[in-house]
């Protein structure tokens, strides 16, 4: 039986993770190596890969790298900034985001890490904007699943915008809508 071309299990191992199934997506990252498959397509799965292994540090190198051969490449930034806050670095990823923002200013996503990223450096109260900014644009849902946030103690507050308040955030940094 023919095995399937490297870019193919490469895009398989990215629905096994969208499935949660990390292990089966590790299988058919290596499968998809066997098969060839490298360049940015791969270090991006591999990223996502180790990210959702809890291996952020593994994820920043392969990200970083493929980032730095393809500085334009969003996708790439934006996988670089979640494995930088996944691995504790704020302001290194502030910086992976700058250039997405600068391209799109109110980039859901990038918003929502910038929120993360902020959080991490405790500027509660632009965090709080931020996730705000990214809750109204539709990122997060009402239960904020894509948040994913551990936020350090006491940064709750109110979310603070002009006109009526629509969402808030509840006390494990969810989005609720009012």
């Amino acid at each position: 039986r023919p095995r399937p071309p490297g870019d193919a299990l490469l895009v398989h191992a990215e629905l096994l993770l969208e499935a949660g199934k990390v292990k089966a997506a590790r299988k058919a990252l290596g499968r998809a190596q066997a098969a060839g498959a490298s360049g940015l397509a791969f270090s991006h799965v591999a990223g996502l890969v180790a990210l959702a292994e809890h291996r952020p540090g593994r994820a920043v190198e392969v990200l970083k790298a493929a980032s730095q051969e393809s500085p334009h490449s969003m996708t790439l930034r934006l996988a670089l900034a979640r494995a930088l806050v996944e691995a504790g670095k704020g302001r290194e990823a502030r910086n992976a985001l700058r250039e997405v923002l600068r391209r799109d200013a109110e980039h859901p996503r990038a918003r929502l890490l910038l929120g993360r990223a902020l959080l991490l450096d405790e500027y509660d109260v632009e965090a709080i904007r931020e996730l705000g900014r990214a809750a109204a644009a539709g990122c997060g849902g009402r239960a904020g699943p894509a948040l994913m946030l551990r936020p350090p103690p006491g940064c709750l507050a109110a979310l603070s915008h002009p006109g009526p308040p629509t969402t808030a955030i509840d006390d494990d940094l969810s989005l609720i809508h009012i």
